[in-house]
Formats: structure tokens, C-alpha cells, sequence
């Protein structure tokens, strides 16, 4: 307790509440032995009267009673004293008048004087326990202002460092952010204590994850973020910082010395710790990610130099399809970035006609009869010269352009399709991929219907192959736009099929047509291993779902003949011809028989 806080010396005397605390039976006898030994006095004091001395000393102990009831039991003890002491003034009156001898004005004195000086303690007493019960309130006050302040001061102290985290690490999967991780590549580069410090800056990108966002919701994005952030912080090495930069892309400040071939093995550690599927709300989700990797001062002096090269590395890990890793290098990134305004030259492309289409002819395993063709589309830019489509399709479903142009490839593909029908009329069938960002356009059906009723097709005259990853995390509308096209006649084929092994079980509730069997399987028959084994078996599955099964990329002859052994129902490939342009494909189709 402070000394603020102590009771003073008046205090105790003062304090009723104290007193009043005891015993009720004692304060009732307290108060009882004072009046009757008040009373007493007076007795005494009338039956002494000749001696003079003893009554003085007899109505000084009747005041002292007085005082005593007036601090001891307050307001009733003040009552008390002031009846008993009237009582004492009726007393020595009547004495006087029936005793004239008597003088009996000094006697009546004392209790008149007495009832003045209690009068004068009781409303002291009573204004002190007022004055102290004001100091009391206040000091309530001031102790819950105090408490009030004291919680402001934490609220802020929290609310500062709620922001110094917010300036520096990303909230959704607590990893330091892109500020905090320019922040640690300048103190790296601008070390006085490591003047000669060489260290690796690898950026990361998930593959696809546009995809999980337009299909799942960025709810699903998000978990998936968080899962892959946790997979990689389980895997990289201490000394090593792993942060976000922002949407799907991460960044790692690899310190340590390593060689180029350890600093590979390290990299592709942490690749295959994502290979496995995420299960996310009871779902598989494929994860992959492409890695470019650049080193200081080697591949830039500066962390937007450093990040740039490490961009650009990346961009050609996800182009040349590498092990999904690649090292910064000059002459090689010399090429176009990846992340040019791709809008800007979209635009220019489809006004200056610069896409093209080629087609690649499908054929019947058995009687090598033709099915149809596969549409592909080519970009020949006059600024930048020819682009991929592993570059320009992702960025153009990215920056929401794949609808437009997912347009003008049907619009172009089915004007195409009258033309060779002229030449070959047999029944054909024209496959096109399909990306999740066109399904679940809204206009998407009725612009499908649309254009091959302007074009004088029919529903069975078109394909749609959506890749396995598109139906493993469709949404409930996904299914309904596929139940609209079916119902429209339009066939829609399984792409990549087998490539995540983990959706076979759900093949048969797939609303679905064809099945388009993985690469990997179909390389995997010149090496004579299991694989190759799987994917016979994986045929005679999908002939008991009565599914036609399609070989893509078929490059031998080898490949040939065992998928027609195994029954397999198309082939498409190099084998038998590679995309062709419209003069070359239309001379194809004279050569073949109807």
C-alpha cells in the first residue's frame, strides 16, 4: 500500500464503518453501558451535591460520555447524547425549583455547552467522511482513467506491432513479404562485414494456379497457398529465407555457398516436396511449380536485377518445359519477356490477323481412317516475332483474354471445318482444348451455339478436350455447362488422362465421351517398363466405361503398333503427321480416301 493510500491518524477514531463492523450486540451494549453510566452520574451527582469538587469531576465524565457515543456510533450516538444531556438540563431545572437553595443555573451549564461541542464533533465527523468519501470517488476515478489509459497504451502498443508485422510479412501465409525480402537482398548486397559475399535468389511460380482460382474460388486458392508455404518451409534450410511476393509467386534467398550442381539438387528437393497432391477440403489438388534461379553479382547488382533475372530464368523453365528449373542466363534470356503487355499486343494480334491456325489429322488405330483433327493456334507477333502457346495461353488466361480469344479460335476453326468438308466429305470431328476460364464464362454456351449454327454444323461435328486437372477441381457449375454442351451434341474428351493418378476412381462418374491417354504413357512403350502396362490396362478400364481411348503424340512406329494391339481406338502424333497449315492439311485430305 502506498503512503497515499494509508489511513491517517484521525482515521481509525473516525472510521464507522469500522466500528459498525463488529458485533451488533456489542455496539447495543456499548451503547447501553454508556447511557446507564451516564445516568448513574447524574445520580451521584445529585445525591453529592454538598460536595462541590465531585460533581465537577462527575459532569466532566458525563461529557467525555457524550463525546465518546457521538465519535464511537456517530449519527445515534449523537441522538443519544444530546437526549441524555436534555434529559440532564430537565433534571437540574427541576432541582432548582424544587430545591430554591440550590443554584442550579451553573449545573444546567455543562450540558448545554456539552451539546454544543457534540453538535460541533458530529457535523466536523460528518463533513470529514464526506470530504473523504469525495476523495475516495475520485480516486476511483482516476484509478479506472488510469486502468482506461493503461489498456489504451496496450491497444496501441499491439496496434504497432500488428502494423510492423503488416508492413513486413504477409498475412496470409505469414511469410515475409516482398518488401521485407527486397529489404534482405539490399542488406545482403550493402554488407560491410561480407564484402565478397556471393549468394542465389530463386523465384517461384505455381503452375495453373489461375485455374484452382477460376474453377474452386480464391477461398481454395488461398488454402492452397497456405499448404504449398507450409511445404516449403518444412523444406528449406535454416540459414535460408523463403517469403512471398505476391499472388502465386515466392522467392528464396539462399545464402550459403553452393555450386551450381548442389544448388540444382537443393532446388529440386524442394520441387519434388510439392509433386504430392494437397488435400484440401477432402480434395486432391495437383501441385507444381516452375524455379528460376539467379546469382549476385553474377546475374545483377542490384534486388530488382536479381529479381528481374530471376523472373526471367523462371519464364524459361515454365517455356522449354526443363525439369521445371533453370538458371539465369544471358544470352538465353534475351528473349522476349514473358511478361511483356501482352494485352496491348492481344489486341494488336487478332486486328493484324497475326494468330493462325494449324491442324493435326486423327486417325483410327485399326483402318488408319481418318476421325478428324486436333485445332491449334499459332502466334506469329511482328514485334516479338513467333510465340509459344506455353507462353501466350497462360498469360492470356491470366490477364482475362482467353474468352475473346477462345472466340475467334471457334469462329476461325469452324469456317475452316466448311472448307475441308468441301474437299473430304466424310464425317469429321474437330477437337479444340478448352480452357476452365472459358467454361465458366458466362456467354460460353450460348456463343458455342451460336457460331456452329452460323457455320451450318451440328453439335457432333465438335470436340472439347478439358484437361484432367479441369475436371478434378470443377465447381457444380462446371458440371452444368457440361451438361449443356452434351445436350447440344457436342463431344467432350478427357485430355492428359492418367496423369494424376489419384482421379481414376472418379473416371466413371465423369460425363464424358473420349479419354485422351498422358504422354508420359505413351513414351513410356519404347522403354518396355510398367508404365506401358498401366496404360493397357488403363485402355481396357476406360472400353468397360464404354469410352473411346485417344493416343496423342504418337512418334513411332513401335508406339503404333502396340496401342492398336492393346486396342486403343485413335492415334495422333508425328508418326503419321505433324500440324499442318490450311493449304497442306486440304491437300492431305484429297490424298485420302473417303
Amino acid at each position: 500500500m502506498s503512503d497515499k493510500n494509508k489511513p491517517g491518524p484521525l482515521s481509525h477514531i473516525f472510521d464507522n464503518e469500522a466500528y459498525l463492523s463488529g458485533n451488533a450486540i456489542i455496539q447495543w451494549i456499548t451503547g447501553t453501558l454508556c447511557i446507564a453510566f451516564f445516568i448513574l452520574l447524574g445520580f451521584l451527582d445529585s445525591q453529592l451535591k454538598t460536595v462541590a469538587d465531585i460533581g465537577v469531576i462527575l459532569s466532566q465524565v458525563q461529557v467525555f460520555i457524550s463525546i465518546f457515543l457521538t465519535i464511537r456510533i456517530k449519527k445515534w450516538g449523537y441522538v443519544l447524547s444530546v437526549l441524555l444531556n436534555l434529559l440532564l438540563i430537565l433534571s437540574v431545572s427541576l432541582s432548582g425549583f424544587n430545591q430554591p437553595g440550590i443554584h442550579g443555573k451553573p449545573m444546567v451549564i455543562v450540558p448545554i455547552s456539552t451539546i454544543f461541542i457534540i453538535s460541533i464533533i458530529y457535523l466536523f465527523i460528518v463533513n470529514y467522511h464526506r470530504k473523504i468519501d469525495e476523495i475516495t470517488v475520485k480516486n476511483q476515478k482516476m484509478a479506472e482513467q488510469n486502468d482506461l489509459l493503461t489498456a489504451y497504451n496496450q491497444i496501441i502498443k499491439s496496434n504497432e506491432e500488428k502494423l510492423s508485422r503488416m508492413a513486413f510479412i504477409d498475412m496470409l501465409t505469414e511469410l515475409p513479404n516482398r518488401k521485407m525480402l527486397i529489404n534482405r537482398i539490399d542488406q545482403l548486397i550493402t554488407s560491410i562485414e561480407e564484402p565478397d559475399l556471393h549468394f542465389a535468389l530463386a523465384f517461384i511460380d505455381l503452375d495453373d494456379f489461375k485455374q484452382v482460382n477460376d474453377t474452386l474460388g480464391h477461398h481454395v486458392g488461398d488454402l492452397l497457398l497456405q499448404g504449398v508455404s507450409a511445404k516449403l518451409k518444412d523444406a528449406i534450410h535454416d540459414d535460408d529465407m523463403l517469403g512471398r511476393l505476391g499472388g502465386d509467386e515466392f522467392a528464396l534467398i539462399i545464402k550459403r555457398p553452393l555450386t551450381d550442381a548442389a544448388l540444382f539438387s537443393y532446388i529440386e528437393n524442394l520441387r519434388q516436396q510439392l509433386i504430392d497432391d494437397l488435400i484440401i477440403e477432402n480434395r486432391p489438388l495437383p501441385v507444381r511449380a516452375s524455379f528460376g534461379l539467379s546469382r549476385y553479382p553474377e546475374d545483377g547488382s542490384t534486388s530488382a536485377e536479381l529479381l528481374k533475372s530471376a523472373d526471367h530464368a523462371m519464364y524459361q523453365a515454365k517455356t522449354h518445359k526443363t525439369a521445371g528449373i533453370e538458371f539465369f542466363n544471358q544470352k538465353k534470356n534475351a528473349e522476349p519477356s514473358a511478361k511483356l503487355d501482352y494485352t496491348h499486343y492481344f489486341n494488336l494480334a487478332l486486328e493484324n490477323n497475326e494468330f493462325y491456325q494449324v491442324f493435326q489429322p486423327q486417325f483410327a488405330a485399326d483402318s488408319r481412317q481418318l476421325r478428324g483433327f486436333e485445332v491449334l493456334t499459332r502466334w506469329n507477333s511482328g514485334d516479338l516475332g513467333n510465340v509459344s502457346p506455353e507462353i501466350f495461353l497462360p498469360i492470356a488466361e491470366k490477364n482475362g483474354l482467353m474468352p475473346l480469344l477462345g472466340q475467334w479460335i471457334l469462329h476461325t476453326a469452324c469456317e475452316k471445318y466448311q472448307k475441308f468438308k468441301s474437299i473430304y466429305d466424310a464425317p469429321l470431328i474437330m477437337s479444340i482444348h478448352i480452357s476452365a476460364v472459358e467454361l465458366l464464362d458466362p456467354g460460353f454456351v450460348p456463343m458455342v451455339k451460336t457460331t456452329l449454327a452460323k457455320a451450318g454444323m451440328v453439335g457432333s461435328n465438335l470436340e472439347f478436350e478439358i484437361s484432367e486437372s479441369t475436371f478434378m477441381a470443377a465447381p457444380p457449375q462446371l458440371a452444368e455447362v457440361i451438361k449443356e454442351l452434351r445436350l447440344a451434341d457436342i463431344l467432350i474428351s478427357l485430355d492428359d488422362f492418367g496423369k494424376i493418378m489419384s482421379y481414376i476412381n472418379e473416371l466413371q462418374t465423369l460425363s464424358i465421351d473420349t479419354i485422351n491417354i498422358a504422354q508420359n504413357y505413351i513414351d513410356a512403350i519404347n522403354d518396355g517398363n510398367e508404365t506401358a502396362h498401366l496404360l493397357a490396362a488403363m485402355v481396357l478400364f476406360a472400353h468397360q466405361l464404354k469410352l473411346e481411348v485417344f493416343a496423342k503424340g504418337v512418334q513411332t512406329q513401335t508406339q503404333a503398333d502396340y496401342l492398336q494391339q492393346h486396342q486403343c481406338d485413335y492415334l495422333q502424333g508425328s508418326w503419321w503427321s505433324g500440324p499442318l497449315d490450311d493449304p497442306d492439311f486440304s491437300q492431305l485430305l484429297r490424298t485420302l480416301p473417303i
